[in-house]
């Protein structure tokens, strides 16, 4: 396994760089498996990840950048050890280190392919974090959905922090294998403190506009028990084809899904409002657009230099 680089001005489309790390040290021989990136003192970025040794053990490793001055890392190295061996350094800078989240605590399971969340406070003095709640399978998630091996990280243009995750797959390991890929990432969302202080709001972030076109919108739309409601004057089939990220209790909900249509695809998918209970419901305000197709993984010639 390695790890492959893209970089993005917009976080909509990307450009594809170099690998980033591949299996080439006794301690990773083989598999470079998933890791983190943080922050050191003196603003240095370091990633730790998991490698699969010669004796196929896993090892915490980890990867330095080669040029600090380069703004788009392009190129990095790893220290001829496995972590274990840099401990009492990285004990020294225990602490030192910002932390963009002190009121969050993540926590995903394998076992169960699922992230969840815990609302606390940290004590930077004390290196305590404490949690409102036990961590339970009832515990909070980012999403009650396909959504696993969560990233976050904190953008200071815009004063955001930023949530990306995993979206396994639905179908079968065959499926798999016979398209030649298996799972992708999740749209960036924003996420942020509820005012209850309780829980987390997620939503897509802004730049998503950029991929609107041909909007359609319905005001105090009726719609009665079991019927229907097309929306027309938008292409039904979307972007990925087969996500379905759904943001509930204005982004208090989110569930995301994987669907692989057969017959509903290209021309033949439709768009419906439904409303499948026995009363009559108003929606106040439905909007929906067609969606341009981002530039993923499309090479071009980028300026990895100051300006």
């Amino acid at each position: 396994m390695h790890w492959a680089h893209s970089v993005s001005y917009d976080l909509i489309n990307w450009i594809p760089l170099d690998l980033t790390l591949s299996p080439t040290e006794s301690f990773d021989k083989i598999s470079c498996w998933s890791g983190s990136a943080t922050i050191l003192p003196g603003n240095k970025p370091v990633m730790l990840y998991t490698g699969i040794d010669f004796e196929n053990r896993q090892v915490q490793n980890m990867a330095i950048p080669k040029d600090l001055y380069d703004p788009c890392l392009k190129e990095w190295v790893k220290p001829n050890h496995s972590l274990a061996r840099r401990r009492r350094e990285m004990e020294n800078n225990r602490g030192k280190s910002e932390r963009q989240d002190r009121d969050r605590v993540s926590v995903g399971l394998f076992d169960y392919a699922k992230d969840f969340y815990m609302i606390g406070n940290y004590s930077p003095e004390k290196e305590n974090y404490v949690p409102q709640n036990e961590l339970t399978l009832s515990t909070l998630r980012y999403d009650y959905g396909k959504y696993y091996a969560s990233k976050s990280f904190f953008d200071p243009v815009k004063n955001r922090r930023i949530l990306m995750a995993w979206v396994n797959e639905s179908d079968s390991e065959a499926d798999d294998i016979a398209k030649g890929w298996s799972g992708l990432q999740s749209f960036p969302r924003s996420f942020w403190l509820d005012q209850n202080q309780k829980q987390l709001v997620q939503w897509p972030i802004e730049e998503i506009e950029m991929l609107h076109e041909n909007k359609v919108s319905f005001l105090d739309k009726k719609l009665e028990g079991g019927s229907l409601h097309e929306v027309v004057g938008i292409t039904a089939s979307q972007i990925d084809h087969s996500v379905i990220e759904s943001f509930g209790g204005e982004g208090r909900t989110c569930i995301t899904a994987r669907v692989y249509p057969t017959l509903a695809i290209r021309k033949e998918a439709r768009l419906f409002a439904f409303n499948n209970g026995t009363e009559s419901v108003v929606f106040s305000d439905l909007s929906a657009w067609s969606g341009k197709k981002s530039l993923i993984n499309i090479k071009e010639t980028i300026s990895c230099t100051y300006q």
